[in-house]
């Protein structure tokens, strides 16, 4: 943080409903699982500092768990909002890994997971540098399934100086998750021509593939 969020919660919140846990910043996976492991609950999950969770995204994505007791993560749709104000509806589709794979579409903070499925993973791979979410996503999925709930719950923004702003670089940490998991490169081939980048990530994701194949589990 650059604007002493850790000292503005600590003076705000109880420490029984907010845990503030300082350290040096080491990346973006190890980050978010501190913040898993820091955890208290049940079922726990990872809110980005940009995004916001709408009034009732955790009483829905609780419920939907209780209720599929063979469910051990469930997601939402949600709000983009860019950088000039303008909102959409982000429209996730219905679960399957195939989809996933071809599409990217589950946001990596617009879900929660039960936390005794979580510790059945070694959570974000500390190794990535971006694409940290693609990577738990299919350590999950090899172990559970996911249900989607079709309502838009939750606010996604994002601005020119978001971490994860250069897509290029983000490619190449996608192609080394898929890699890493035993995925198809072409995945990430069919990411970048929906995006219209193929010939300017080739050869990114070409280099990402080689590097998670040395990563494999």
């Amino acid at each position: 943080s650059t604007d002493d969020t850790c000292e503005r919660l600590a003076a705000e919140f109880d420490a029984a409903r907010v845990i503030v846990l300082p350290g040096a910043h080491a990346g973006i996976a190890a980050a978010k699982n501190r913040a898993l492991r820091g955890g208290t609950g049940e079922i726990r999950g990872i809110l980005d500092s940009d995004d916001l969770y709408l009034p009732q995204f955790v009483a829905r994505c609780v419920e939907a768990l209780v209720q599929y007791p063979a469910v051990g993560l469930v997601y939402t749709d949600n709000y983009h909002i860019d950088s000039r104000g303008s909102r959409t509806v982000q429209q996730a589709l219905d679960w399957s890994l195939r989809g996933l794979l071809q599409s990217c579409n589950l946001r990596g903070d617009s879900w929660l997971c039960w936390w005794s499925t979580l510790c059945r993973t070694r959570l974000h791979d500390e190794r990535f540098e971006l694409e940290v979410d693609y990577d738990l996503f299919y350590s999950l999925s090899a172990i559970t399934d996911f249900i989607r709930i079709p309502s838009v719950l939750q606010t996604v923004r994002t601005h020119p100086g978001r971490v994860t702003a250069d897509r290029q670089r983000a490619a190449y940490w996608h192609a080394a998750a898929l890699a890493k998991h035993g995925y198809s490169i072409e995945y990430a081939y069919m990411r970048a021509g929906t995006a219209g980048a193929l010939d300017l990530w080739r050869d990114a994701i070409a280099a990402g593939y080689r590097h998670g194949q040395g990563l494999r589990l």
